[in-house]
């Protein structure tokens, strides 16, 4: 079962630990490459808000890992939620869980108690769960308290949002990755003028992309104004 989970649960290609912005993160993201490793913790806990890469990590740290010839599996909770139960009971060989969006976990029981096995069978083995959520293990909601206590017991890292600066750094270096002629000034438009969290402009950039191939045209100012208008994408 597992080896036909991990082929769908992978959602963004480009989620490695060399195309994540650390920023104001970057003491995270250096202690999250040395605990795959060298640290006694088994457990690493993210928490943050929306666009602070607590996704990327986890795809990241499952992908180094599997390249590294190590079972690993990233879960993403908010996709199967419905057959979490299930999966939770079948990963003896794993030696790398990535559990995101644990916090959607809060309040079933079913599922608090599988976790709570889970975190102390990859102890005892020595193995690794990287969780996670927005929301500190303490005050997050968990009903099942020695399963808020497991979480505390290992690493709990913060992340927080990226400046503006950082931001428009990491859309011009994903716009060049993409191979896509990004303007300076449009960057400056759609940071000035729509959301600025990192999800919303990493979408807004794929549907850039693939807009410039569809209709031939360069990412001026006003074709991106006219096209996000077309598709509701507001500030």
């Amino acid at each position: 079962m597992i080896s036909q989970l991990t082929l769908d649960l992978y959602r963004t290609p480009h989620h490695e630990f060399e195309r994540y912005m650390p920023g104001v993160n970057l003491e995270i993201l250096s202690a999250l490459k040395a605990w795959r490793s060298v640290s006694s913790y088994s457990s690493v806990y993210l928490w943050g808000g929306r666009g602070t890469g607590k996704s990327h990590l986890l795809e990241a740290a499952v992908r180094e890992a599997n390249r590294l010839d190590q079972r690993a599996i990233y879960l993403p909770v908010k996709t199967i939620l419905p057959n979490l139960e299930m999966i939770l009971c079948d990963l003896t060989e794993v030696s790398l869980v990535a559990i995101d969006d644990v916090d959607l976990c809060c309040g079933i029981h079913a599922n608090e108690e599988k976790l709570f096995h889970l975190y102390n069978e990859l102890k005892e083995r020595g193995g690794r769960l990287l969780l996670s959520s927005t929301s500190r293990p303490d005050v997050v909601g968990f009903k099942l308290q020695d399963l808020s206590s497991r979480f505390r017991e290992g690493l709990v890292y913060q992340l927080r949002e990226l400046p503006d600066s950082d931001k428009t750094e990491l859309l011009v270096n994903e716009a060049n990755i993409r191979g896509l002629d990004l303007p300076q000034s449009t960057v400056n438009f759609i940071m000035r003028n729509y959301k600025r969290d990192m999800v919303f402009l990493m979408e807004v950039l794929a549907l850039l992309d693939a807009a410039s191939l569809e209709h031939s045209r360069s990412l001026t100012i006003p074709f991106v104004r006219v096209f996000l208008k077309e598709h509701e994408l507001g500030t």
